[in-house]
């Protein structure tokens, strides 16, 4: 199964790195495949989300357009996959993450699973095939199947 990773990058103080740095060998050594969103940004992921705010304050229209087609590869990404596995945060500003999730649940039909501390936000609970506290719970129910 290809999985793509979803979850908040410019939220995060390490650019969402750490949990897809932990994740993606182990779902390999499971034979599957991962779709990484941060593997645009060749490991530079702090470094353009400060250039991304920068644009932001300079040049609205190039924030967009640059905005459109990060938008456009991301999306491509969630099209390529067989399931998405997304990190939910409700305290976070978690735009894409949520709107992958719509994508890939509503609209492809794709399973969607979610790892998240017991939100019992309606449309979250709704489009998640499945919903978990922990990646190791995840790894654990995936091992299972």
């Amino acid at each position: 199964m290809k999985f793509y990773l979803a979850g908040p990058i410019h939220a995060k103080e390490d650019g969402g790195k750490k949990w897809r740095d932990w994740i993606t060998p182990r779902l390999r050594n499971m034979g599957h495949d991962v779709l990484n969103p941060l593997d645009k940004y060749n490991g530079k992921e702090l470094e353009e989300n400060k250039k991304n705010l920068e644009l932001f304050e300079k040049d609205k229209t190039a924030f967009q357009r640059k905005g459109k087609r990060i938008i456009k590869t991301d999306l491509a990404m969630v099209k390529d996959c067989d399931a998405v596995l997304a990190i939910y945060r409700p305290n976070l500003d978690t735009f894409g993450t949520v709107s992958e999730i719509f994508e890939a649940s509503w609209h492809l039909k794709k399973p969607t699973y979610i790892i998240c501390d017991g939100s019992k936000n309606l449309w979250m609970n709704s489009l998640a095939t499945k919903i978990f506290k922990t990646l190791p719970e995840f790894l654990e129910f995936l091992d299972s199947m």
